[in-house]
């Protein structure tokens, strides 16, 4: 048994206001952010807990935009 500290998951959006979004002509507007296994606080270096394997998580971001016309 060991103890660790995980942040799996992520996900920050905003939506701009009606006020903003109607300038550009636009229903919505949505910026965001994800993030997954964004870190991984253990003992042991490179070893992941849920699986038992010394293999790093990947590691993986993404950004968007989502307009409505």
């Amino acid at each position: 048994n060991t103890y660790y500290i995980r942040l799996k998951n992520l996900y920050l959006a905003y939506s701009f206001p009606k006020r903003a979004t109607k300038k550009f002509h636009m229903d919505n507007l949505t910026c965001y952010v994800k993030g997954e296994n964004l870190f991984l606080i253990t003992p042991y270096h490179d070893f992941d807990p849920e699986t038992g394997f010394y293999i790093a998580p990947t590691r993986a971001l993404t950004a968007g935009i989502k307009a409505v016309f």
